[in-house]
């Protein structure tokens, strides 16, 4: 759940990046993926947020993309820079409906900043280890019921990453996650057949709770996240058909861009890095990880991480005795036959 306004630009006299006129050139460090894609379709740009740490761009092709301080979490959306942490973008003046240009080097936003990208890399996640044993996935899902004590916020749907239901959200929540959970057992249980889509008990998800990415989207996109980062490609296009017609329509913009790249199976670092780790609880470090992780949005991280864990759980639950493999057409067989 991301929940702050976006403030319109105040520029303070005494402000040094409000009193001088001149251009300002920023470097940029890293572009997500998606934002990458976005700006290479995209000519038409405006800003449609602007938060303390970040702003939100939209094309009028529908493209999506968010420039941040580094200290920011990589993401697909996501153009980072290195900017003063204390300086709010208003202060650089940066407002709603600010023109934006791109012109294939470098990205303007009204008449002051200019960012410059020619040579910066491209983000997108590690992949996941290509074969996971259920019987580690279990142990791993073990280990962050320990790690995350302490540090889930009683906020949105963050309890649900150990089955918690201690909240308004989580409890309006539970019988379109306890329908969804029943879903994806039944998928994995037709594997190498059409699964349907998802039963409509499932889209009281959709929109659920407050804020620009409401904590029923983030949660659709982290078990999204997790499908198509073990293998569950089929059950992740199938999810995505289903969810993002609805939320073009019920969710906020900035939500349905997030919720489009996690159909992708893309989402924050801090997320993608827990799911790695989770896969090979040998290495499993998980304290920095959750830490970063709940720094994305107020608590879009966890959102997202209680969807994805919803997805191993049930995982690990099929294949009790089975080892997964990777599969990047069809749905992994949990049962120990051959697909």
């Amino acid at each position: 759940m991301l929940t702050e306004p976006w403030r319109p630009a105040v520029l303070e006299p005494h402000d040094d990046c409000a009193t001088r006129g001149t251009q300002v050139r920023i470097p940029v460090g890293d572009i997500g993926a998606v934002a990458r894609r976005a700006l290479a379709s995209g000519s038409d740009w405006s800003v449609l947020a602007v938060f303390h740490r970040s702003f939100y761009c939209q094309s009028s092709e529908g493209g999506l993309l968010s420039i941040a301080q580094d200290t920011v979490a990589r993401g697909p959306l996501t153009i980072r820079c290195p900017v003063p942490a204390a300086a709010p973008w208003s202060a650089w003046g940066v407002r709603r409906d600010s023109p934006v240009k791109f012109d294939g080097r470098q990205l303007a936003v009204g008449r002051r900043l200019v960012f410059a990208m020619a040579h910066a890399p491209t983000w997108n996640p590690r992949p996941l280890p290509s074969g996971v044993a259920a019987t580690a996935l279990a142990a791993g899902l073990r280990s962050l019921a320990v790690a995350v004590r302490g540090r889930i916020p009683m906020e949105g749907l963050a309890p649900m990453v150990t089955r918690g239901m201690g909240t308004p959200c989580c409890q309006a929540a539970a019988r379109g996650v306890a329908v969804l959970a029943g879903w994806l057992r039944s998928g994995l249980i037709q594997a190498g057949s059409r699964v349907p889509a998802p039963p409509g008990r499932v889209a009281d998800l959709v929109g659920l709770g407050p804020g620009l990415t409401p904590s029923g989207d983030d949660f659709l996109g982290g078990a999204m996240i997790a499908l198509r980062g073990f293998g569950l490609e089929h059950l992740a296009e199938i999810l995505g058909e289903w969810t993002l017609p609805l939320a073009r329509e019920g969710s906020p913009t900035i939500s349905f861009g997030h919720l489009r790249a996690a159909a992708e199976g893309l989402g924050a670092e801090p997320l993608h890095r827990i799911l790695s780790a989770l896969a090979t609880p040998s290495q499993l470090n998980l304290g920095p990880q959750l830490d970063s992780l709940g720094r994305v949005g107020s608590t879009s991280g966890w959102d997202a991480l209680a969807g994805a864990v919803l997805v191993l759980e049930v995982l690990a639950e099929a294949g009790a005795d089975s080892d997964f493999r990777d599969c990047r057409r069809d749905l992994v067989s949990l049962r120990g036959d051959k697909p």
